[in-house]
């Protein structure tokens, strides 16, 4: 009984937000402009490497920036954050917060490898 109730009302959400997402022309998702993050695969330029160990919040100015493993690491701006993927080199082209989560509590360094432009 309750899991129809609930289907059912979760049917009727969904249709009430598609008659008001059609019907209201201002009615649209904001979707974050990245347009100060490229990104690519080619490890062309060298990088400086870094090593910290725990939780830690490093602000950096322009540059690229990229790591080799799968870390807890988000690159924080004004207009977005996203979690940085290994073996792929970012370039950031506006000062940002490198955020490293560090989940597991060992002794592993977080390396990460970087240079400004």
């Amino acid at each position: 009984m309750y899991v129809i109730f609930t289907i059912t009302i979760l049917i009727v959400i969904t249709e009430l937000f598609l008659i008001i997402k059609k019907c209201i022309p201002g009615f649209k998702f904001k979707s974050i402009s990245k347009k100060h993050l490229n990104y690519n695969k080619e490890h062309d330029v060298k990088l400086h490497e870094y090593s910290v160990m725990g939780d830690k919040k490093i602000y950096h100015g322009p540059g690229k920036i990229m790591i080799k493993k799968d870390f807890n690491v988000f690159i924080n701006t004004e207009n977005y954050s996203e979690m940085i993927k290994k073996n792929v080199v970012y370039n950031i082209e506006t000062p940002f917060e490198l955020e490293i989560v560090n989940v597991v509590a060992s002794n592993e360094r977080i390396t990460y490898y970087y240079i400004s432009l």
